[in-house]
C-alpha cells in the first residue's frame, strides 16, 4: 500500500479502496452504503453503527434474495427506483434533471 503526504492511502486497486473506507468508516456515526452490499455486515460487526444500504442497481435488485443475509444486516435500506423496492426497503426517489 503506497500514502500520499496527508497519510492517505492511494493506488492499490479493490483492496486498498476496502482498507480505507473500513479505515474511515471509524470517523462517522452513521454509515452510509451505495450498492456495496458485501461491506454491511463489516461495518456493523467491526464499529455498531447505524448503516443505510442504498440500492441503485438493478443487478442487486435482481439477486436481492441471494444477498439478503448481506442486506438484512443494514440497519435501514433504501431504493431508488420504484422496480427496485423489495420487502423492508423504502423507495426514496433520484431525480434526474
Amino acid at each position: 500500500m503506497q500514502f500520499n503526504t496527508q497519510g492517505e492511502a492511494v493506488g492499490g486497486g479493490a483492496l486498498n479502496f476496502a482498507l480505507k473506507v473500513m479505515l474511515e468508516a471509524r470517523r462517522y456515526d452513521v454509515l452510509h452504503v451505495h450498492n456495496w452490499v458485501r461491506v454491511v455486515p463489516w461495518l456493523k460487526r467491526f464499529y455498531g453503527k447505524p448503516v443505510v444500504f442504498t440500492n441503485h442497481s438493478l443487478s442487486i435488485a435482481e439477486t436481492w434474495e441471494s444477498r439478503q443475509s448481506s442486506i438484512a444486516k443494514a440497519d435501514a435500506v433504501t431504493v431508488v427506483s420504484e422496480e427496485f423496492v423489495r420487502p423492508g426497503s423504502t423507495f426514496i426517489p433520484n431525480p434526474v434533471d
